[in-house]
């Protein structure tokens, strides 16, 4: 990647007709910033205790929604002047465990995504947040041995898709 940056920086001063010491420098100069930076983004987080125990937990709870296959009804604007509703069907395609940066002030995220499982209106791949959960809150669970089922939000709408059963996203529901 940082090879792809370089010939890039390298193709742009070159049509600028810029020197090629200082187009090297530039180049230089931006791959030490994005090492700083990502050094400074791991350095700055949070240590979580048993974090990979917690992310295994998460992905175990929502493991059953894997490929599967939800009824939505899109709504979609036609010429500002007429709704169109139509029935379709999404599939889970992936599940995204996000870690809190600062244990105090941020929450584990689970997400899903969701693809059209047809053709459809709605060509895009839908990112649905099911759970926010502190940290805390995800060690009392785990150390209780309870489920997460009474924490998932009940979503039922994500920009003009209405979820026409949103208890499957609950396990034991499917």
């Amino acid at each position: 990647m940082l090879l792809g940056l370089g010939i890039f920086c390298y193709i742009i001063g070159d049509m600028m007709d810029l020197e090629t010491k200082t187009i090297l420098y530039s180049w230089f100069v931006l791959i030490i910033g994005v090492i700083i930076s990502i050094s400074c983004y791991s350095l700055t987080k949070d240590y979580i205790n048993n974090e990979e125990e917690k992310i295994s937990f998460l992905y175990k709870e929502f493991d059953h929604l894997n490929n599967f296959v939800i009824d939505c009804e899109i709504f979609r604007n036609l010429e500002s002047f007429y709704i169109k509703k139509r029935k379709t069907k999404y599939q889970v395609t992936d599940i995204i465990i996000s870690r809190p940066r600062k244990i105090q002030e941020d929450e584990w995220e689970v997400s899903i995504i969701l693809e059209p499982y047809t053709v459809t209106i709605h060509p895009d791949d839908v990112s649905l947040k099911l759970l926010n959960i502190s940290d805390t809150e995800l060690d009392k669970i785990m150390t209780n041995n309870k489920g997460l089922n009474s924490l998932i939000n009940s979503v039922r709408e994500i920009n003009e898709i209405t979820i026409l059963n949103p208890d499957v996203f609950k396990k034991g529901k499917n």
